[in-house]
């Protein structure tokens, strides 16, 4: 096996993630795996035509910048980053799909993720970090975010977020923050696109139906914990999850005194979704109407592109066929004078004799 057919593979493995399908199965490539051949430069390489650099397991400290700036998918994973700069991607911003995970990065300087509005899918799990960038929320692009394996702060991500203007402009699809240290739900205000949300081993003391009410599209939740809920909220989860067609990947670990059925007068109460879900189910009819009218737009500019197209080329037709015409009658017209001039010269022979 060659070292183009390893990059090959590795960016055919990328385009999953952009689909989410490494959150719902796909292994990740191990150390191992990368060490079957060690790269000395970056290897590029195509996959559903998107070009990208496998540049993982390199013992890089940082960005290369000697890379082609039109790259789609930068696999950086598996090395030694410890900081991104704002000027780490700043000649790459075509990159679609990102690879970040396992490094060392501890701090990301305001700025690095800014000007990535093509950026579709991240991975920044199994770092170092203590909050996320809040500039990732404002990418118009943005449907998958990795954040897992993270030692973050829940008073600095708090704050942090405060800063954070919503609804977000990122159309977040998939949310993964496992295993982040987390004591409660983020607030991430309305999350109209949000499909998938992982938040498994987290010790969530706080936890109620109502932190799901701003995810009014969520499908899929994966919640595995080390977590002992009582057995109230735990029926109010599930009833709430029920309710809501949310399909649950791992059952919750209720703690219930002697195995014995518990009465909940408010687990009914409990379910009710907030305001929040209003202005989720809002948002959604608001950007079905946006796409509607895009759409539309859209086809009434074909439709007048193609209308202009038709008229210029009648016009053309129009005008070369009349060039022809005039271009027949000056033949003519100048046939017509020769033989005229010519009958006028015998005529003059004739009287002369």
């Amino acid at each position: 096996m060659n070292i183009a057919v390893v990059a090959f593979v590795s960016l055919v493995y990328a385009t999953s993630f952009i689909d989410g399908t490494y959150g719902s199965g796909m292994a990740m490539p191990t150390a191992t795996d990368k060490n079957l051949l060690k790269k000395e430069y970056c290897e590029p390489g195509a996959a559903y035509k998107l070009f990208g650099y496998d540049c993982s397991d390199m013992g890089l400290v940082d960005v290369p910048q000697n890379l082609r700036s039109s790259v789609k998918i930068l696999d950086l994973s598996i090395n030694r980053i410890r900081e991104l700069k704002k000027t780490s991607f700043k000649r790459y911003s075509d990159i679609k799909l990102l690879y970040l995970f396992d490094n060392k990065i501890k701090n990301i300087e305001e700025g690095t993720f800014a000007h990535l509005t093509n950026l579709e899918a991240i991975d920044l799990s199994s770092n170092t970090l203590v909050t996320i960038s809040i500039e990732l929320f404002e990418l118009p692009r943005l449907r998958n975010l990795y954040y897992s394996d993270n030692p973050l702060s829940q008073d600095r991500i708090e704050a942090d977020l405060k800063h954070l203007e919503k609804p977000i402009a990122a159309p977040l699809q998939k949310l993964f923050m496992a295993e982040c240290s987390l004591t409660s739900i983020l607030d991430f205000g309305i999350l109209p696109d949000l499909v998938h949300l992982n938040i498994s081993f987290n010790v969530l003391n706080e936890i109620t139906p109502q932190q799901f009410s701003p995810f009014c599209n969520l499908r899929t939740v994966t919640i595995q914990n080390s977590t002992k809920l009582n057995p109230c909220t735990c029926k109010s989860l599930q009833a709430y999850f029920d309710r809501r067609l949310i399909f649950l990947n791992h059952t919750f670990d209720c703690q219930t005194p002697h195995e014995e059925e518990v009465y909940c007068s408010e687990s009914v109460n409990a379910t009710v979704d907030s305001d929040e879900y209003n202005k989720c189910l809002v948002r959604v009819e608001e950007k079905i109407r946006e796409e509607k009218s895009r759409e539309m737009w859209l086809r009434i500019s074909i439709g007048l592109g193609v209308f202009f197209a038709i008229f210029i080329f009648v016009l053309y037709y129009f005008h070369r066929r009349n060039a022809q015409r005039t271009k027949q009658l000056e033949k003519q017209s100048t046939k017509l004078r020769h033989i005229h001039q010519t009958q006028n010269g015998n005529v003059e022979v004739l009287l002369t004799k």
